[in-house]
């Protein structure tokens, strides 16, 4: 089931992406004056990204999957955003340069939103059990990483 939800999640936000960077319209006037091509150390966007998806999966079973909710949506739309900016700006070789770690990015970010959604459908289809004390809680937590 996460896998199937990653994927879905993945496909959107790589469809609203691609959309939001393809649309002739520009959303946002973006001062790209500052912009300039680095190379991009790999190690430092993989560190960010996974620091992003251990709160995501903590902070979102922590808030009942809002703050991943939230996190993935910003994500989405701000890169959508920036690469539309890129676009429309004549910047089209960063922005295809973002690419891969977009990819990335939303492949970790989609896996994460769909652990926390995962663990709360489980937490919920056992909610009953636990309030009739049919099982314990330790129990459904050891089903949990069964899983």
């Amino acid at each position: 089931m996460i896998v199937k939800l990653a994927i879905i999640l993945f496909m959107i936000s790589m469809g609203i992406v691609l959309f939001l960077s393809l649309n002739g319209k520009e959303f946002i006037k973006l001062d790209l004056n500052l912009i300039n091509e680095k190379n991009v150390v790999f190690w430092h966007v993989y560190k960010s990204n996974m620091i992003l998806i251990c709160k995501i999966i903590f902070l979102g079973v922590t808030t009942i999957s809002l703050y991943s909710n939230f996190s993935y949506i910003q994500n989405v739309f701000s890169i959508g955003i920036i690469a539309n900016g890129l676009v429309n700006e004549g910047y089209g070789r960063l922005a295809a340069k973002m690419i891969p770690h977009g990819v990335i990015e939303f492949i970790g970010i989609s896996i994460a939103v769909s652990t926390v959604i995962w663990v709360w459908i489980f937490i919920i289809k056992n909610i009953v059990k636990i309030i009739k004390c049919e099982v314990s809680v330790k129990d459904v937590i050891k089903k949990l990483w069964e899983q």
